[in-house]
């Protein structure tokens, strides 16, 4: 005889399944009654999907909102470590890592929340070396070049 289930138990079951996103062997450990994996599965696919459905939209929606904020508090923070260490570098002796690692940090950061926030990056033109990135944004029209860049001198030469 199949167990009879309170719709408080099946709420409860459909957001398990939810947050662990439709595995009912997960999910089965969240849930504070005793119920079979199959049941889960049943109820996931069949009796309560659209209720699953929904839910997930729901978990979906706000672990992405959750992850937008974070992105945005990532990208911040990157781009103030690395205005302090571009700060401490004025004696030009040493370029450490963390110069390096801070922009790459702050650029994915800002694609991913790009990405959530259904913003897509625009490509320009070039090889990835700096001087083909700005001359594709010069070409562009994004920056406006005041100095030759064959002319350009490293300030630590």
């Amino acid at each position: 005889m199949a167990a009879i289930h309170t719709p408080l138990q099946v709420s409860e079951a459909v957001q398990a399944l939810a947050a662990c996103g439709g595995s009912p062997k997960d999910a089965a450990k969240l849930i504070s009654f005793t119920i079979g994996e199959s049941t889960l599965r049943r109820w996931r696919d069949e009796t309560h999907a659209q209720s699953y459905a929904d839910q997930l939209d729901r978990y979906q929606r706000e672990v992405e909102a959750d992850n937008v904020v974070n992105l945005r508090r990532l990208a911040l923070r990157a781009t103030e470590v690395e205005a302090e260490l571009l700060e401490k570098l004025v004696d030009c002796n040493d370029v450490p890592s963390g110069l390096r690692a801070a922009p790459d940090v702050k650029a994915k950061s800002i694609d991913r929340l790009l990405s959530l926030t259904g913003w897509t990056p625009v490509s320009l033109p070039g090889d990835g070396d700096l001087r083909s990135l700005l001359e594709g944004m010069a070409a562009a029209g994004h920056i406006r070049l005041s100095v030759s860049l064959d002319a350009v001198t490293p300030p630590c030469a």
